[in-house]
């Protein structure tokens, strides 16, 4: 119609018959000419043409993608029931292997019981029966010698058999203290388990941990500390931080670090691994308790000696409760805390204590077992701190021989206790005899430990004190410095024996005539173990007594006096506490002497005379 009236004669109907035609074609569906022929207007009159055709065309379409949607569901329905199948069958399958390895595992483990239940009835209880034996007092370490020779070829087929029974035989030669023999066990124990699983196997890294054990007890520190430290990797990447086994092997080489002397490199990882130890292990499980009672040890040698007690009272309390009050890793920690409460002045305590412990471990270890030894020695030393140098000095030469004859020249309480037996010597004014054997243990300390061990320095400050009592300022000096420089990398200056080496550098420099230089050692020694120890403790004391001699040799007559009469007043207050301490009045003595001496230089006689009397 639009076409008909268009004023453009060029775009109308050229005549009537052109419009009848267009007419025509829109009746039969078909494009006509008034319109633009696209593809969207001829599409549309194919289908109005076609009607049927398109219908079928479609329904065909709609049956092909029907059937193409239920076919691939039906394949992913046949592919997932396929995985189904798999996932059930590698269940089942490693179910199978599980139970294949359990039925091996439990095969292996009745194997293992009957050979070790065979050996002990055959290869060591045998060894008692008179038909085999006529010695009626035969001893365990012979039992044990002969039973540990009977395993050579014994268990050629049985590796982890043979590797189970040597690891118990170990165990038995450490609690007897035969160390050698026990390393000997588990060298051997640790190369059947790596040649029955590889390295990285359970049983050969439990070795290796227990063998780094070994080592320590027999003071070979570098290699206890290297073999700990590649066995605690393997166990991180094979189990994890937390598996038991790796949690024992971390505690084992932290308490390598403290027989180093690294005892601030030592807190801080102590500290984390009780968190895991009683997450891992339990709260009250022997490795849980052996870390707390490290801790104790590392908190006294840096000085803070009241978190140190409180410690180790609380472990020995759990201890005595879980394990039993003279079980073997009970009187560790009570002789050790013996020791804290020696430094921290609470002198019958600490003699009571040690006392008790030795008495327990001579009756069931004996005599000559190197934990009686280490006990005994620090018995002596309590009784050194007591002013009891007679007794220290009976008791060290008692045990001295014994340690080294069964220990070991060059083992560490052997040289502990020469190191101690020669302050003992200074003590009975024989600095001779203390600079021979402090001399020698420090050569031998040197070769085993290295120069800059925490035994090393206490060495070379007994045989620096020896050199100063024998006038031999040089070499003194020398020997100060350098353990001065060991303090100060290895121990922090509030540590006890930093203080107990700036006490010793002032009382050298009063001797040689320096007083000024001696007074603000004194001074600082003094501050720091009035905070750490009280102002009644005989080494604060002690300073308090240098600081106010250093003051009277300066010419400081006023603070001389105030210091002075301060320290005889600290000094009735501690004999009040602690009357059996011999050492309190031969000192108070002392500071009377020089309370007398300091009114006779300012002319006030009579009290110089009521001091002298």
């Amino acid at each position: 119609m639009l076409r008909c009236l268009e004023k453009d004669r060029a775009r109308r109907y050229a005549t009537a018959n052109a419009l009848a035609s267009d007419l025509v074609r829109h009746q039969r569906h078909e494009p006509v000419t008034a319109a633009a022929p696209s593809r969207l207007y001829r599409l549309g009159k194919s289908l109005q043409r076609n009607r049927a055709a398109y219908a079928a065309g479609i329904l065909v379409f709609a049956a092909l993608v029907a059937a193409t949607v239920v076919s691939r569901t039906q394949a992913v329905r046949a592919q997932r029931a396929e995985q189904l199948a798999d996932q059930r069958a590698a269940a089942e399958a490693a179910a199978r292997a599980r139970a294949e390895r359990a039925e091996r595992t439990a095969a292996s483990e009745a194997a293992s019981s009957r050979a070790l239940s065979d050996f002990l009835r055959e290869d060591l209880l045998a060894q008692a029966s008179p038909d085999n034996q006529r010695d009626r007092d035969l001893k365990l370490r012979t039992v044990l010698d002969r039973a540990a020779a009977r395993l050579e070829g014994r268990f050629g087929d049985q590796p982890r058999v043979e590797a189970a029974i040597r690891e118990t035989l170990a165990s038995t030669y450490i609690a007897l203290g035969e160390f050698p023999a026990a390393e000997q066990q588990l060298v051997a124990a640790r190369a059947l388990h790596r040649r029955a699983a590889g390295d990285d196997g359970e049983g050969a890294l439990r070795t290796a941990g227990q063998l780094a054990h070994v080592l320590r007890l027999q003071s070979r520190l570098p290699e206890a500390a290297a073999l700990a430290a590649e066995t605690l990797a393997r166990l991180e990447r094979q189990f994890g931080p937390e598996h038991a086994l790796t949690v024992q092997v971390r505690n084992a080489l932290q308490a390598i670090l403290l027989g180093q002397g690294k005892f601030a490199e030592a807190e801080p990882l102590l500290r984390r691994s009780v968190e895991v130890s009683r997450r891992t292990l339990g709260p009250e499980a022997p490795g849980t308790l052996m870390v707390l009672s490290n801790l104790a040890l590392a908190l006294t040698e840096l000085g803070r000696l009241d978190e140190a007690i409180r410690l180790s009272e609380e472990t020995i309390a759990v201890k005595s409760r879980v394990l039993g009050a003279e079980h073997p890793q009970t009187l560790p920690t009570m002789i050790n805390l013996a020791a804290i409460y020696c430094m921290a002045g609470r002198m019958s305590e600490a003699v009571e204590l040690g006392r008790k412990v030795v008495a327990i471990r001579d009756r069931v270890l004996g005599a000559e077992h190197p934990q009686t030894l280490g006990a005994s020695d620090i018995l002596a030393n309590i009784y050194v701190q007591a002013g009891r140098f007679a007794e220290a000095a009976e008791r060290f030469d008692r045990t001295l021989p014994v340690e080294t004859r069964v220990l070991g020249a060059d083992h560490a309480v052997t040289l502990a206790a020469a190191v101690a037996r020669a302050g003992v010597h200074l003590e009975q004014d024989d600095p001779a005899a203390a600079g021979r054997l402090a001399g020698e243990a420090l050569e031998r300390l040197r070769k085993r430990f290295g120069p800059e061990h925490v035994q090393t320095f206490d060495a070379l400050l007994v045989l620096a004190r020896a050199r100063a009592a024998q006038r031999n300022w040089t070499e003194a000096d020398e020997l100060f410095a350098q353990a001065r420089r060991i303090a100060g990398r290895a121990l922090g200056p509030t540590a006890p024996r930093a203080l107990e080496l700036s006490y010793r550098e002032a009382a050298l420099r009063l001797d040689e005539g320096r007083p000024a230089e001696a007074l603000p050692l004194f001074a600082a020694v003094f501050a720091q173990r009035r905070r750490t120890v009280g102002e009644n403790h005989a080494d604060t004391l002690g300073a308090q007594l240098g600081q106010g001699e250093a003051q009277l040799r300066s010419g400081e007559s006023a603070g001389a006096e105030a210091t002075l009469l301060a320290c005889d007043a600290s000094f009735r207050r501690a004999m009040a506490a602690a009357p059996d301490n011999p050492a309190l009045p031969r000192t108070a003595a002392r500071v009377r002497r020089l309370l007398a001496e300091l009114y006779e230089q300012t002319g006030r006689g009579a009290e110089a005379a009521r001091w002298k009397n």
